[in-house]
């Protein structure tokens, strides 16, 4: 018997920041993709969009795409998102093509349990994770480049202690 821990991190965004990044100048790349995608028999979603379609509409018919079923738990698993493949898949495509200098969009998930994904996450909510280290530089200091000297490396080592 064992159990398996590790850590992630990344930079989560929530539906409603997702939908409202979407500009009128993407409107017509953004309904082709959404039709494509309604479209495709490995995918299961289909969009009520039209060529006319308002942003707004767009916007309502992505968030209503999410569909979450159950609620969030103290020991988890009984909260998930049921097309999470889909939205990743949706979602690249739409940032590709709308806004290519963003970082990958890593996964979509939802976290149902302060107790196993920690407290400083969205629960019962769906979380599209981008990619941290696109986000973020880090650089050796002065002192890191001293110790680097002195012990010959100086890399950043991340750990999680778990006490049974």
């Amino acid at each position: 018997m064992g159990m398996d821990i590790w850590s992630e991190s990344g930079v989560i965004a929530e539906t409603l920041d997702m939908v409202n990044m979407i500009r009128k100048k993407d409107l017509k790349k953004v309904i082709n993709i959404m039709r494509d995608f309604s479209d495709d028999e490995n995918f299961n979603m289909t969009f009520t969009v039209s060529k006319d379609s308002t942003v707004e509409e767009v916007k309502e018919c992505l968030n209503e795409c999410v569909r979450i079923k159950g609620e969030p738990s103290k020991y988890g698993g009984d909260c998930y998102l049921e097309n999470s493949y889909e939205l990743h898949e949706l979602w690249n495509k739409i940032i590709e093509d709308t806004r290519p200098e963003l970082p990958s969009l890593m996964d979509v998930t939802i976290f149902d349990s302060g107790r196993m994904s920690g407290w400083d996450v969205p629960h019962g909510e769906a979380c599209y994770i981008f990619d941290q280290s696109e986000c973020f530089e880090t650089k050796l200091s002065d002192m890191g480049k001293c110790l680097k000297r002195a012990i010959g490396h100086c890399e950043e080592s991340q750990w999680t202690i778990l006490s049974v």
